[in-house]
């Protein structure tokens, strides 16, 4: 038997549950409470399976992310009012500017593509590379499926 007493996997247990309740869970009421704006979020996270903790305890949105959009920390947990202005202003940005395009659908949008000195716009040199992308493997699909 390895040296583990059973007081370690009860730690073990009680972390992991601190942890889905912590971290997991408020994800999922805010995904239900946004559901409205999904389209317009579109694939983009939730900061939800992308979070990354920094050596200091800081929760950043993504590697991608700027290290300036902490969005909360292991002790004081998440900055919710920070959270949820980054996906408005995100979404906001997407419904004004992607509400229009054909392959909105289709689109893997990141919060990285769209943001500049602290706040979203679009990019069009994304959208234009995403939109020649999605057009060739479409038209791949149909000329191998066809």
């Amino acid at each position: 038997m390895s040296g583990r007493k059973s007081g370690d996997r009860q730690s073990n247990y009680k972390l992991i549950s601190y942890f889905e309740a912590s971290l997991i869970k408020p994800f999922e009421e805010l995904w239900n409470r946004l559901n409205k704006t999904a389209d317009a979020i579109g694939t983009a996270c939730l900061f939800d399976d992308t979070l990354m903790v920094n050596i200091y305890g800081k929760f950043l949105p993504c590697e991608n992310m700027p290290h300036q959009l902490e969005i909360g920390d292991f002790e004081n947990g998440y900055k919710w009012n920070k959270i949820a202005t980054l996906i408005n202003k995100f979404t906001e940005t997407r419904m004004k500017t992607c509400d229009s395009c054909n392959v909105k659908h289709l689109c893997t949008p990141c919060y990285i593509h769209f943001l500049k000195n602290d706040s979203f716009s679009i990019n069009e040199e994304y959208c234009s590379k995403q939109k020649k992308w999605i057009y060739e493997g479409l038209k791949l699909y149909v000329k191998e499926n066809m």
